[in-house]
């Protein structure tokens, strides 16, 4: 067809882009444009010619946020996309992005500002979307957030940040969620190489830094536990310590996510093992066998527990 024609024309043009100078780049980048109108107009229901056009005027209103004619081109576009393909979220978050680009202000603290009720609303709705499309993807999960914030939302913004890892507090202004995984990946790594001295001194700051972050807190119990076996000379002072700390990481851990069913393993392994705390131990397993029945060692500590509680 014809469109097809002119997509494939775009994508040729587009392969030359490297080569030009700036001011034949947005002369080419303006001819782009108009072929992909007019595919547009002669098939409106053209996916592909949609997606591409949109795309083409996103990066123009990105670097000139001030043409709202262009912005309102975009908006419409995108609609047309999300309409034709509503599982795109690629689509769904360019549009939010784009409804909040008048709004931008680097100087507030919630890096926008004035942004009418209804507008924000739909903003919140479209950006969910995407995040049901596309979960994993971050940047959606930061606009979301940004809006949330913006909208004081504080219930439905502290569940997205557990769900992503991010922190609460608005003084770190969340650790940024690469930053709160490279630490956890951290940690977890120096655990898994038995380097447990280590891997607290990584997350000793980093519940302080981020202390809502519940796989932070259980990774510093296991971290502490560990240190447990340590039965060195110089170790000795310190057991005590370890063993109150893990406890309390544990604790604080499921106090955020009562799902965490290492957490409640571990620590009824610890009360069980370590304290002698038999009846608060068998209700731990008992969380872990409610969050997975058919655990294969989890009846049988229950069972160990029941005995041991009566000697």
């Amino acid at each position: 067809t014809d469109s097809d024609i002119i997509i494939m024309l775009v994508g040729m043009m587009k392969r030359k882009e490297g080569t030009m100078s700036r001011k034949r780049l947005k002369a080419w980048t303006t001819e782009k444009i108009g072929h992909l109108r007019t595919a547009v107009a002669h098939n409106p229901t053209d996916v592909l010619a949609l997606e591409a056009l949109a795309a083409l005027l996103f990066e123009t209103v990105m670097e000139d946020p001030s043409d709202a004619r262009l912005r309102r081109e975009v908006e419409k576009l995108y609609r047309m996309v999300i309409l034709l393909r509503p599982d795109d979220a690629f689509a769904h978050f360019n549009l939010a992005t784009t409804m909040m680009v008048p709004y931008a202000d680097e100087d507030s603290e919630h890096g926008v500002r004035g942004v009418p009720t209804p507008v924000a609303n739909q903003i919140v709705d479209i950006l969910k979307r995407a995040h049901v499309l596309s979960p994993d993807d971050m940047d959606i999960v930061t606009n979301l957030c940004l809006i949330l914030r913006y909208q004081g939302r504080t219930t439905e913004l502290r569940k997205l940040q557990r769900d992503n890892n991010l922190a609460f507090e608005d003084a770190i202004d969340e650790m940024c969620i690469e930053d709160v995984r490279k630490e956890l990946g951290k940690a977890k790594s120096l655990i898994d190489r038995k380097k447990h001295i280590q891997a607290e001194a990584v997350l000793a700051p980093l519940v302080k830094a981020a202390p809502s972050q519940p796989d932070a807190w259980f990774l510093l119990g296991l971290a502490l536990h560990r240190q447990t076996d340590d039965q060195s000379p110089e170790a000795e002072p310190l057991f005590r310590q370890r063993v109150v700390g893990a406890e309390v990481a544990y604790r604080k851990a499921l106090a955020l996510d009562k799902t965490q069913k290492d957490a409640w393993m571990f620590l009824g392994l610890m009360l069980a093992t370590l304290r002698l705390r038999y009846t608060e131990a068998e209700k731990c397993f008992n969380e872990v066998l409610k969050l997975e029945p058919g655990h294969p060692n989890v009846r049988r500590y229950i069972q160990m527990c029941k005995e041991s509680a009566t000697k």
